[in-house]
């Protein structure tokens, strides 16, 4: 039972309370099992104060003092801890559901299997905290620091890390499901065996998170899992919604990726065959670039080449896209390219070595624009044909 006499100092007020504790440093108070609900408790000291069992909901305890203090078992559902001091605080088992820790600090701390729903931590240090267990539903914790704070077995269902900063915290087995990862810093941070359910991850740099396991779906009967927090997302969009499902069905089916660098005065073939390939049901792509060829265009290149059907490569152009064609065909081997070229020009003599794959297709040679598309269903229907028997066959 908290000490009487203490208690009746406490209620009078911080300014008599933090006097009584400068006069008597010695003192650790006593304070076990202590009503204070809705007490106002602003700016207190309770520095290695023992609250175990107490009743701190709705209290005030803006800015008060509460460093390496007992809060084990503790109720402070509501209270306002704003800006409060709880660096190294032992709070085992507490209650703090919708409460405000604003701006607060709780280095250190020890919060195992603590209820933190709801509660406001934005912008809360809680670097090193020890969080194992504790339950952080719909929990802002937005900019807050959570460096090196371990979260094992945390429950953070719809948690709130915004700009937080998770660098080196430990998230392994923590129920993860719909939480907010946005601009979030992970570095060194380990996701492992977490359920990811549901979970909204943009613009984080993962080059440097440990993360395996992740469980993407909500079927406890039948996990799926995968181990990539960008590949989570993507999987889990592309097997549960039908409408992106059926975008990259008409892509792949559809898509035909024309690829050149075109002058000028050559724009004008390329919008035509734009045009009529269109009016045959098909969806073309457009990739006309003026630079050298570099590692992040080839990526590019290999990307759109991948979810079309099939290519047509304008080699025209001595200098066009030798490097980006002679990449694609050797590592595209069921994608058919079909290379064309105004008749009489140049064109570079790497493209003999490229005639020995069976995907890519002899060089059609047309006098002018106007024969080119008219005769274009015909040029293209080889290409059309092997990429048809290419689906087939897989």
């Amino acid at each position: 039972m908290a000490d009487q006499i203490q208690l009746s100092l406490l209620k009078q007020g911080h300014k008599v309370w933090n006097q009584w504790r400068e006069d008597h440093p010695e003192v650790k108070p006593d304070l076990v099992g202590a009503n204070l609900s809705r007490a106002e408790l602003y700016h207190t000291n309770l520095e290695e104060a023992d609250l175990q069992d107490a009743d701190l909901q709705d209290a005030n305890l803006f800015k008060a003092n509460l460093f390496r203090a007992n809060l084990n078992n503790a109720k402070l559902n509501g209270a306002k801890l704003d800006l409060a001091y709880l660096d190294e605080i032992t709070a085992v088992k507490a209650q703090f559901r919708n409460a405000s820790l604003k701006d607060a600090t709780l280095y250190g701390g020890d919060l195992r299997e603590s209820l933190l729903w709801g509660t406001n931590l934005y912008n809360t240090v809680l670097s090193f905290a020890k969080l194992q267990g504790s339950t952080l539903w719909d929990a802002n914790l937005t900019e807050a620091s959570l460096n090196d704070t371990d979260l094992t077995g945390a429950h953070l269902q719809s948690a709130n890390f915004n700009k937080a900063d998770l660098s080196n915290a430990r998230l392994i087995k923590a129920g993860m499901e719909r939480c907010t990862l946005v601009k979030t810093k992970l570095d060194g941070a380990v996701l492992e065996d977490c359920n990811v359910y549901g979970i909204s991850a943009w613009d984080l740099d993962l080059s440097k998170l440990k993360q395996q396991n992740l469980v993407i779906n909500s079927d406890p009967e039948a996990p799926l899992i995968v181990d990539n927090l960008e590949m989570a997302q993507f999987i889990y969009l592309i097997l549960n919604n039908k409408k992106l499902k059926d975008v990259i069905d008409t892509i792949t089916s559809k898509a035909v990726l024309i690829l050149g660098r075109f002058t000028e005065k050559r724009k004008a073939v390329l919008d035509a065959i734009r045009e009529e390939l269109r009016k045959q049901n098909l969806t073309p792509i457009l990739f006309d670039f003026n630079k050298p060829a570099s590692k992040d265009l080839t990526g590019t290149v290999e990307t759109l080449a991948r979810l079309s059907k099939f290519i047509i490569a304008d080699v025209t152009n001595p200098m066009s896209i030798q490097h980006e064609l002679a990449y694609i065909t050797k590592e595209l081997t069921t994608t058919p390219i079909l290379p064309i070229k105004l008749k009489g020009s140049k064109t570079y003599t790497m493209l003999k070595n490229l005639k020995r794959y069976p995907w890519f297709m002899p060089i059609y040679e047309y006098i002018d624009q106007e024969s080119l598309i008219a005769e274009l269903s015909e040029v293209i229907r080889p290409a059309n044909e092997k990429a048809d028997s290419y689906r087939q066959e897989s």
